[in-house]
């Protein structure tokens, strides 16, 4: 009768153990951070306001990095931004010193989709929400109301957009690029006829350059929300998901917004949105603080 009260009593307590929230010093062994001297996070770095590397990088998106990272326990000089290829995103893979390396998160423009999900992405909560929109140039002939109207017109976006797709089934030529400041660039010389992307994107480069480009307010979908690839790590994951938490309830996300973004809304006036000027909602974990 003892033996069976002791085991009742031990599957008991394990089984309080197991249901407890694990600590964030927990979250951080699980997901291999205790210890380690450097964290390495794959960013884009041709993008105006969003993430632009020249001597150093700047923008929404390396701010967004540099906190969640430093909510991690990583301050700037233990962080390493890799430039990573949008065709790399998913898996993680990013060069640096002639090779390619398994960066531990994506923090670059990266929109949550169901397909991209299914495909093994994991992803955090939405950090930013934005739409997508067409860039022309300034003195663009005609009205631009809709998609409908670039039917038949060359329409340069990246090659791994979630808009190639719905490009094709309205008639229009998209012409796939690994890199939006390359269509950019090529709208100028008058190879394109315009340049699809995500509203936050295209809004830093009319801000650079407002008499030569122009933006219009028109979409293939209702919102883009960019998300931080995890991994696979669950307590990463989680880690992460801490991390935007704090970042977006504590008033730092509206700082980074009025910082990068806002600037971009004052040149565009109300011909449009740049992104949701308020913080996205993200659940906090449940994590022991005892």
């Amino acid at each position: 009768m003892l033996i069976l009260v002791v085991l009742l009593v031990t599957v008991s307590a394990l089984a309080v153990v197991r249901s407890i929230a694990p600590s964030k010093q927990d979250l951080l062994v699980r997901a291999g951070l205790q210890g380690k001297a450097r964290l390495t996070i794959g960013v884009r770095d041709d993008l105006p306001g969003i993430a632009l590397c020249a001597v150093t990088c700047a923008g929404f998106d390396i701010d967004i990095a540099y906190a969640v990272a430093r909510e991690l326990g990583f301050p700037p000089g233990k962080v390493d931004l890799v430039p990573i290829e949008i065709e790399h995103r998913d898996d993680r893979q990013a060069k640096k010193d002639g090779g390619y390396i398994t960066v531990d998160l994506v923090v670059a423009s990266y929109s949550i989709t169901e397909q991209r999900i299914k495909e093994g992405v994991r992803f955090s909560s939405a950090y930013l929400e934005t739409t997508q929109a067409v860039l022309t140039r300034s003195d663009f002939d005609g009205t631009l109301e809709s998609m409908a109207a670039l039917r038949g017109k060359k329409v340069c976006t990246l090659g791994a957009s979630t808009a190639e797709g719905p490009l094709r089934e309205l008639g229009i030529i998209p012409m796939g690029r690994f890199r939006i400041s390359d269509c950019v660039r090529l709208l100028k010389a008058g190879e394109y006829d315009a340049v699809q992307s995500d509203a936050a994107i295209l809004a830093g480069f009319v801000a650079q350059d407002p008499d030569a480009l122009r933006i219009h307010d028109i979409t293939l979908d209702p919102a883009e929300r960019w998300g931080i690839h995890t991994g696979p790590n669950e307590a990463m994951h989680t880690l992460v998901e801490l991390a935007l938490h704090r970042i977006t309830t504590s008033g730092e996300w509206r700082n980074l917004y009025a910082e990068h973004l806002a600037p971009a809304e004052l040149v565009l006036g109300q011909r449009q949105q740049v992104a949701i000027a308020d913080p996205p909602t993200v659940p906090r974990p449940e994590i022991r603080e005892w």
